[in-house]
């Protein structure tokens, strides 16, 4: 326990501007409903993308450009 509280804390930086329009981007492309999009940021515990890691939107901008190049 004391490890923990102890721990040095590493600042989250937040998605950055184009990051978010990139985002939004390809959520149009693939038509992702409201809905559907409520559940993905579920996943990261947040209500939008704006509240997203660098790390976190990053994976999801890569996995959305994957599918738009026919990879997984």
């Amino acid at each position: 326990g004391k490890e923990i509280l102890e721990k040095t804390s590493e600042p989250v930086v937040l998605a950055a501007k184009d990051q978010i329009s990139e985002i939004q981007r390809l959520l149009e492309v693939f038509n992702i409903s409201e809905d559907d999009q409520r559940k993905g940021l579920k996943k990261y515990d947040v209500d939008d993308y704006d509240e997203l890691s660098v790390d976190q939107i990053t994976t999801i901008i890569n996995n959305l450009n994957s599918k738009m190049k026919g990879t997984k």
